[in-house]
């Protein structure tokens, strides 16, 4: 269940590397021969949904994973928390628009806002890694196919390798 997905301070620090945490491993749409170029796009920096605190935020843990991988080119978007730091970096959220969308290789859903269109998100992403099960909505097989539930072992409702 969702308790299971991000939930708990013990379980961010858990994590480890970035291919320890499943965000790219097994993921075919996204290259694996790109290393450092790759261009991850967070969505949701704060703790829980609709909220601007990002205290024990597990999408921090996921971005200080991503920049001790060496990551360069990391950007997110949250409408709650305008700027970041995140290890020693200011980060400033970029507008959720097509052009940003399209131009990351991965989105990493780590809140679920409920002002996100989670369909427009879907449908201009190369690849989606929900978090949070934002996306459970979604019927059309076309945006279930990017999408990668973390922690459920699940691309499209159906199992990875089917």
């Amino acid at each position: 269940g969702e308790e299971t997905l991000w939930t708990g301070h013990a379980r961010n620090q858990g994590l480890r590397r970035l291919t320890n945490t499943g965000l790219l491993r097994g993921i075919r749409e996204v290259s694996q021969g790109k290393g450092l170029d790759v261009k991850p796009y967070v969505l949701g920096t704060a703790f829980k949904r609709d909220v601007d605190d990002t205290r024990h935020s597990p999408a921090i843990r996921v971005m200080e994973l991503l920049m001790d991988d060496g990551l360069s080119h990391l950007g997110y978007n949250d409408p709650f928390v305008p700027t970041l730091e995140v290890r020693g970096h200011q980060l400033t959220s970029e507008p959720l628009a097509e052009a940003t969308l399209k131009a990351a290789d991965i989105v990493i859903i780590t809140t679920d806002h409920t002002q996100y269109d989670y369909e427009f998100i879907t449908r201009h992403a190369n690849v989606v890694i929900d978090t949070r099960n934002a996306t459970k909505h979604l019927t059309d097989p076309a945006l279930c196919a990017k999408i990668t539930l973390l922690g459920s072992g699940t691309r499209g409702g159906r199992p990875i390798g089917e």
